[in-house]
C-alpha cells in the first residue's frame, strides 16, 4: 500500500460548524466533580456531531472499572488500549465518549488551516501511518487505530496520530473525558506508551510530545508558542524536547514544566531545574512514560525505547503549588515549522500512543456534545474553522441530558484578537458577552471554558448562536464543545 491515499481508503469527513456545551457537576471549589481545586468540570461521554450544526451526546454514568493490572497499574481508574475503532467523529477512530480531540494550525492569512499530511520520501525516516507510506491525510483522518508493538514489544492495537505543520506552529491534542483525581495520597500516576521522539536537529523547530492536566475540560491547553497562547484556567504541562541531551542519537528529556493559574503561567522550569536525565527514543518504538503527580510535586519516569527494564526516574520538581487536585489529562503532539530546523526537518510526523491510563478514584466522564468540524478540502489544504463575524450562526445540540447537572460550559478555541468579546445566546434567549479574563489582546489563539446558565438549557434539543465583533476574515473559532457533569 505504498503511497496509499487514505482519502481513497477512509471516507473524507466534511462537516459544518459544531459546538459542544459542557454541563459540569460539582461546584465545591469549582473542581470538575465537586472536590477541592479551582477547576470546574467533569462528566461523561462526548458524542460527535451528525451533520451541520447537529450533535448527539452521552455520558454521566460511572464507566466500567478496569481490572487490576490494566495499563500496568494495580488500581487503575482509566485504561485505554485502543482495541476498538469508532470512526466518524472529530477524533477519527477514537471514541468521542472517552476522548475530546482538538487541533490548531494556520497558513499565511488563514486560521484553522492545515496542509494535507504525507510521507516525504526525501528523508531517511519519512513519516508512516500504520506502518505504510501515505499521502493526502486531512483533518478527521489523522487519528487511526491499527496494529503495532507496545513498549514491551508485544503486538498491540495502538493509536497512530499524524499531521503536517503547514510551515508554522501546529498542535493535535486529545483529552480524556474522565477526571483524574490525585488528592489525599502521596501521588497519582498517569501512565502511557508513546514513541517519544523529537526532531534530532531540534533547535526549537521540530516535533515533540507534551502531557497536560487541566482543571477544566478546555480544548488545546498550551503555554506560549507562535500563534498560540491558550494558557488554561489552571493546569500543569510537561514538554519533552531533548534539551541538553545528545539529540543526534535520539536522546530525549523532559525540557520544561509549566504551571498555570488564572489563565497565566505561574511557574516555568527548565531541565536544569528538574534534575532531568536523558532517555533513548526511536521512531515506531515505544517508550513507557509515567507522571507521578501531587499538588506540590511531580516525578517523571521513562523507559528507553524497546528496553522496558530500563524504566527509571528521569526528572522531578517540588514546589508546584497547584491550584487543583482533580482535572483532565491531555496528550499532545506539538510541531513547529520543522523544515526550517535542519536536514531532518520533515513537515509531517506521526506519533504512536498505547496503554494510556491513570489510577485513583473511579469518576464519571464528561457528558459532552460535539458538533463536527466543518472540514473543507481545497487542493492540498484542509480548512476546519468556523467564522466569528458579526452575523450569528445557529447550531443545534440534540439529545442533551441535563439530569443531575450542576454546571455547564461552552468550551472553545478562538482566534479573536484585540480583546473583542465573543457573544452567544442559548435557545433564543438574551445575548451574553464573554471577554478574555486577563484582557489578552495579542494575535494568538486562546482557549476557554465559558460558564453557561443551566436555566437557559433544556432537556433534549438545544440551539446556540454565536458571533464576534468584526468581519475581517481572520477571526475564527473551533474545537467547540459542550460538556455535562452530573
Amino acid at each position: 500500500m505504498s503511497r496509499a491515499r487514505w482519502v481513497g481508503m477512509r471516507s473524507r469527513w466534511s462537516w459544518w460548524l459544531v459546538m459542544t456545551l459542557v454541563a459540569c457537576g460539582g461546584t465545591n471549589g469549582g473542581d470538575p466533580t465537586g472536590a477541592g481545586g479551582m477547576g470546574a468540570s467533569s462528566g461523561s461521554g462526548a458524542s460527535s456531531g451528525v451533520g451541520a450544526g447537529a450533535s448527539t451526546g452521552s455520558g454521566g454514568d460511572l464507566p466500567p472499572a478496569p481490572p487490576p493490572g490494566s495499563c500496568g497499574m494495580d488500581e487503575p481508574a482509566f485504561c485505554e488500549t485502543f482495541e476498538a475503532t469508532t470512526p466518524g467523529g472529530r477524533g477519527g477512530d477514537l471514541d468521542e465518549s472517552v476522548w475530546g480531540v482538538s487541533r490548531w494550525s494556520h497558513n499565511v492569512g488563514e486560521m484553522f488551516a492545515r496542509s494535507l499530511a504525507y510521507s516525504d520520501e526525501g528523508y531517511p525516516e519519512p513519516a508512516k501511518l500504520c506502518g505504510e507510506l501515505f499521502s493526502g491525510v486531512a483533518v478527521g483522518e489523522d487519528y487511526v487505530i491499527c496494529e503495532g508493538a507496545d513498549s514491551r514489544g508485544a503486538t498491540s492495537q495502538q493509536l497512530n496520530e499524524t499531521f503536517h505543520d503547514t510551515g508554522d506552529f501546529a498542535v493535535n491534542s486529545m483529552m480524556i473525558r474522565q477526571p483524574f483525581d490525585f488528592a489525599d495520597r502521596d501521588y497519582g500516576t498517569i501512565s502511557l506508551d508513546v514513541d517519544a521522539k523529537f526532531k534530532r536537529e531540534n533547535d526549537g523547530h521540530g516535533w515533540w510530545v507534551e502531557v497536560w492536566v487541566t482543571d477544566e475540560p478546555v480544548p488545546l491547553p498550551y503555554h506560549a508558542a507562535p500563534s498560540v497562547s491558550s494558557t488554561p484556567h489552571a493546569g500543569i504541562g510537561f514538554a519533552f524536547m531533548g534539551t541538553n541531551c545528545d539529540k543526534s542519537s535520539g536522546m530525549n528529556s523532559l525540557t520544561q514544566i509549566f504551571v498555570a493559574r488564572d489563565h497565566e503561567v505561574l511557574h516555568e522550569w527548565t531541565g536544569f531545574d528538574l534534575n532531568a536525565e536523558c532517555f533513548q527514543t526511536q521512531d515506531e518504538v515505544l517508550n513507557h512514560l509515567e507522571i507521578r503527580l501531587s499538588q506540590d510535586k511531580a516525578e517523571v519516569w521513562v523507559s528507553d525505547a524497546g528496553e522496558p527494564d530500563s524504566f527509571r526516574k528521569v526528572a522531578e520538581k517540588t514546589g508546584l503549588d497547584l491550584a487543583f487536585t482533580r482535572g483532565f489529562v491531555h496528550l499532545q503532539h506539538s510541531h513547529y515549522n520543522a523544515i526550517k530546523g535542519g536536514p531532518d526537518g520533515m513537515s509531517t510526523q506521526t506519533f504512536r500512543w498505547d496503554n494510556v491510563g491513570f489510577d485513583g478514584p473511579l469518576l464519571p466522564r464528561v457528558r459532552a456534545y460535539d458538533v463536527a468540524d466543518p472540514v473543507t478540502v481545497q487542493g492540498d489544504m484542509a480548512y476546519f474553522g468556523f467564522p466569528l463575524g458579526t452575523s450569528p450562526e445557529s447550531h443545534s445540540f440534540q439529545g442533551v441530558d441535563l439530569a443531575g447537572a450542576s454546571r455547564a460550559f461552552l468550551d472553545v478555541t478562538a482566534f479573536n484578537p484585540d480583546g473583542i468579546a465573543i457573544e452567544y445566546r442559548v435557545n433564543g434567549g438574551g445575548w451574553h458577552s464573554y471577554e478574555d479574563p486577563t484582557g489578552f489582546t495579542e494575535w494568538q489563539i486562546r482557549s476557554y471554558s465559558i460558564g453557561l446558565d443551566l436555566a437557559e438549557l433544556k432537556q433534549g434539543d438545544n440551539t446556540v448562536e454565536i458571533r464576534g465583533g468584526q468581519d475581517d476574515g481572520y477571526r475564527q473559532i473551533g474545537n467547540i464543545d459542550l460538556s455535562v457533569l452530573p
